[in-house]
């Protein structure tokens, strides 16, 4: 697995490579949502390419909000930490699904659209080449700590859901190949 840092110089293929638990100590919630979706977007573009694949987005919600999705009824999230599992298997492959997620500006368009709007990315995860939402859904799932918000992005498979939340960030292992970690301290 290679962990590369947002704000590190980015030297060779391999970037720079964090410890799990570095990552895990990456608890602090800063401000300034859209400098850090900025740089977030610039670390993904870069890291990133055309490749398909899976990917968890890792946000925090730093108060309790109503959100309403789409046409759906408003829904209550709580404070806290959100893991979403998606895939990119389709033209832009990683870069530009994940790259979309992380812009400020889009077009509502997924679930996942109107949550982001009002959370900061604290990582993102992703395996290139392979389908494993309902693999990773399922182990997410199987953890005590992890609630899921039924039916949130799974409108195309049969899991209970590919949004998960948590009172702190989880310790799970999904063995991904790469995490960007943002922001880095």
């Amino acid at each position: 697995m290679i962990e590369l840092c947002s704000r590190s110089p980015i030297k060779d293929d391999h970037h720079q490579v964090r410890s799990q638990r570095e990552f895990w100590a990456l608890k602090k919630q800063t401000r300034g949502h859209s400098m850090r979706r900025q740089q977030a977007i610039k670390t993904s573009q870069t890291v990133m390419n055309a490749t398909p694949g899976t990917y968890i987005l890792v946000m925090h919600l730093e108060h309790p909000i109503h959100i309403t999705i789409g046409k759906q009824p408003s829904q209550h999230f709580l404070s806290g930490y959100y893991l979403y599992i998606g895939s990119a298997f389709g033209s832009g492959g990683l870069r530009a699904r994940v790259g979309r997620h992380l812009r400020d500006k889009k077009k509502m368009r997924w679930h996942i659209d109107y949550l982001l709007a009002h959370t900061s990315i604290t990582a993102v995860w992703f395996q290139t080449n392979q389908r494993l939402e309902c693999t990773w859904s399922k182990t997410i799932a199987s953890n005590e700590a992890a609630t899921a918000i039924k039916h949130f992005g799974a409108s195309d498979c049969r899991c209970l859901s590919h949004l998960y939340t948590f009172k702190s960030l989880p310790d799970i292992d999904l063995n991904p190949d790469y995490r960007i970690i943002y922001p880095c301290y």
